[in-house]
């Protein structure tokens, strides 16, 4: 395991169609300093050198942000983090806003922007954002999704799978994505679901402890899940589980998003939280 990536909310200043994790303006969640001060040591004790803050958008907690980079690395952990840009609304901002967080350890930083991530003004924080970081000698990494890029799990399902022309199910028998044999990266998230992929959990890890017994302890041969999605994609998962398949679907993920969600009540353990699943609300999460 070389990373851990924290969703420390699924509150968001967009609800882009494409967002896996359904964000929002008022998604659900919020980390707290004794969860990351916990988890982050279970990174030490696992020997994981790497965090990723993440979301929704991390910077709505800007403070908070600031003091869990810091905790970072004063532990010897590189911290990065994931934005949209929406705080880069003019260069003097983008600089003390950044500049702080890069004094106080930041390491690398993503930022979102392309024709799902709002218009042309985001388009120019993001821009923006990105230019700022170079200048205080960082190396940010532009993501641009594209629709050939989608991965139609999550809002994306829902509201940009319709119009793809589908894939054969039957041809839907491996996972494209994730590596779920040998996991190298796990988000978790503000209720502690350690995820394999958005929605597909290993469990909860309620402290440091608890994350470490599910990493140390994941077996995705028994994983009721996983083992299937192993052995033969989503195509098998659906089928193995006796559930009606259409004939096609938008990618893997599609079928493999809309299987997981059939099968919720029945492996609530594994496919969690509702929200994931555009169920529920911020109560439920």
């Amino acid at each position: 395991m070389k990373a851990l990536h924290f969703l420390v909310t699924y509150r968001c200043t967009r609800s882009c169609p494409h967002c896996f994790v359904w964000g929002s303006p008022d998604g659900p969640g919020r980390m707290t300093t004794v969860q990351v001060r916990a988890y982050l040591h279970a990174c030490l004790s696992l020997g994981i050198r790497e965090v990723h803050f993440e979301g929704g958008e991390p910077f709505l907690h800007y403070e908070l942000l600031l003091d869990w980079i810091a905790l970072a690395t004063s532990m010897g952990i590189r911290a990065g983090a994931v934005t949209n840009g929406f705080w880069a609304t003019g260069e003097e901002e983008a600089r003390s806003r950044l500049g702080t967080l890069v004094r106080a350890g930041l390491s690398s930083l993503m930022i979102s922007t392309d024709d799902y991530h709002g218009g042309d003004e985001d388009r120019r924080r993001a821009l923006l954002a990105a230019e700022t970081a170079r200048g205080l000698g960082l190396s940010p990494t532009t993501a641009v999704t594209n629709r050939a890029q989608v991965m139609f799990r999550g809002r994306a399902a829902d509201t940009l799978a319709p119009a793809e022309t589908p894939q054969l199910a039957a041809s839907l028998t491996r996972c494209p994505h994730e590596h779920l044999d040998r996991p190298d990266r796990v988000h978790i998230d503000a209720l502690g679901h350690v995820h394999l992929c958005q929605g597909l959990t290993m469990g909860q890890a309620e402290d440091g402890k608890a994350l470490c017994e599910l990493l140390i302890g994941y077996r995705p041969g028994a994983h009721p899940i996983v083992a299937p999605l192993l052995r033969g994609g989503p195509f098998d998962l659906a089928t193995s589980y006796g559930l009606p398949v259409a004939a096609g679907y938008a990618d893997a993920c599609h079928l493999c998003y809309l299987t997981r969600k059939a099968l919720r009540t029945r492996f609530s353990a594994y496919l969690a939280p509702d929200h994931l699943y555009g169920c529920g609300n911020p109560g439920s999460m």
